[in-house]
């Protein structure tokens, strides 16, 4: 069965290293493992840019062009735009019934932003209710493991309870999601703050040039207490050798480096002179993927046209499980008959067609449910139906009757279910597509 993973960031400019160590190197290691979504927050980053809208269009192409530098394989990863996936707003306006003002008050993570903005007329509803737009994103796109930061793991709490309880009042039709640190937590900020931000301009970005790196690195907060070279030093909890540990290879270099600071032996300038070389030869062969792909902007413009198309197809199943499960898909025509009836009571399933026959007098198709697996196929009237198992397909019968039109054909024996995880859907299609007789009924 497929595994997806969601993550994503919010378009206020090109990322850093926090980001970085944080969750694109995650990203990169496991999009062979999982089918990954990454979302480009644009709509939560209007929470804090509502005054100038006009430069998310940049930052977003910005950002895509950090994805591709550090590895995702747009064959791979879909990278998809939040606000062209009107999806994403219905699902947060649903959600917002399910959590409480005072919750949103409590996060941690929503508490520091606001502090590190400093809000002067008062804090937008938008920003206070971005945690839940956050959940409303993972949990459309079912994800199984979302790659994050350690301060982000509030959110993704947030985004646990939430699912939780929706499934508690409508059944199981969300995934709950589980968290996924980096390889180091958080990565300080070159000024030893806490952490890495934009907001707060204590970074080193992905793109940055040699001597913009040069002149961070020189610039980087130490121990405050060592005054002269000849000093002993503290290396724990220094900024400059927790980036040694994450981003120097040598770790020979690294330690030797640790005992002379230690003795009082090595300079901050020569310790941050081997940290600027480290640095630089790990960044350069991002900046040169990041410059071959920004010197093809349509390219990099059909990979996010492209992702997006995926996820809203995603992000439609997905919003018509939850309006069936929450009884609001509603239907305002007359019902035929019982069988219509328990249509509109239970989860429906969403089908896709898969494979058409169209030549005369034999016509017919074959349709997956994007959610549950199941396959129904339809030829001169006749249905079968199979369920699905991992990448195991079962006949569970052959309607011996006949049916008047595909409508009636796609209501199926049996109700759609949440699957325990995600269906090989790409596997079952191509098996499908492969020996499609094997699947219709018979023409006699």
């Amino acid at each position: 069965m497929a595994r997806r993973i969601l993550t994503g960031d919010r378009p206020t400019g090109p990322l850093h290293l926090g980001h970085y160590v944080g969750s694109l190197q995650n990203r990169v290691k496991l999009q062979n493992e999982y089918e990954t979504y990454v979302l480009i927050a644009d709509v939560q980053a209007l929470t804090d840019n509502f005054e100038h809208p006009e430069k998310l269009e940049a930052n977003i192409f910005e950002v895509a062009l950090d994805y591709l530098a550090v590895g995702l394989d747009p064959a791979k990863v879909r990278i998809v735009v939040q606000s062209m996936v009107p999806e994403l707003a219905e699902l947060t306006i649903y959600f917002m019934n399910l959590v409480t003002v005072a919750t949103l008050e409590r996060n941690p993570t929503v508490k520091e932003e606001i502090k590190q903005r400093n809000f002067t007329k008062g804090v937008p509803v938008g920003f206070w209710s971005y945690p839940i737009s956050q959940a409303a994103d993972i949990a459309i796109f079912k994800a199984d493991l979302v790659p994050v930061g350690e301060d982000q793991l509030p959110m993704i709490e947030q985004a646990r309870e939430i699912v939780r309880r929706f499934n508690r009042l409508y059944g199981k039709v969300l995934i709950e999601p589980r968290a996924m640190l980096g390889a180091m937590a958080r990565l300080p900020g070159t000024d030893g703050g806490a952490k890495m931000s934009k907001s707060i301009g204590n970074c080193i970005y992905l793109g940055d040039p040699p001597d913009v790196v040069r002149k961070r690195v020189m610039t980087m907060y130490t121990d405050p207490k060592r005054i002269h070279p000849t000093d002993p030093g503290t290396v724990e909890g220094n900024p400059v050798f927790t980036y040694h540990d994450v981003f120097n290879p040598d770790k020979a270099e690294v330690d030797e480096l640790k005992a002379r600071y230690r003795a009082g032996t090595v300079s901050d300038t020569e310790v941050k002179a081997r940290l600027y070389r480290a640095l630089n030869a790990f960044l350069e062969p991002i900046r040169a993927k990041r410059e071959a792909y920004a010197n093809r902007p349509d390219q990099v413009r059909q990979i996010i046209l492209d992702g997006t198309r995926k996820g809203r197809e995603l992000a439609q199943e997905t919003i018509a499980q939850v309006r069936n499960a929450m009884s609001i898909n509603y239907s305002f025509t007359h019902s035929r008959d019982r069988t219509m009836d328990r249509a509109r009571n239970a989860l429906s399933h969403v089908w896709k067609t898969v494979h058409e026959i169209m030549t005369v007098p034999s016509t017919g198709n074959i349709a997956i449910c994007w959610f549950c697996g199941a396959i129904r196929s339809l030829r001169n009237g006749k249905v079968r139906e199979f369920t699905v198992d991992g990448r195991n397909i079962r006949e569970v019968t052959t309607r011996p009757i006949f049916v008047d039109d595909e409508t009636s054909a796609n209501i199926i024996g049996f109700d759609c279910a949440v699957p325990d995880s995600n269906i090989d859907l790409d596997y079952i299609e191509s098996t499908i597509r492969g020996i499609p007789e094997a699947f219709y009924p018979s023409v006699d």
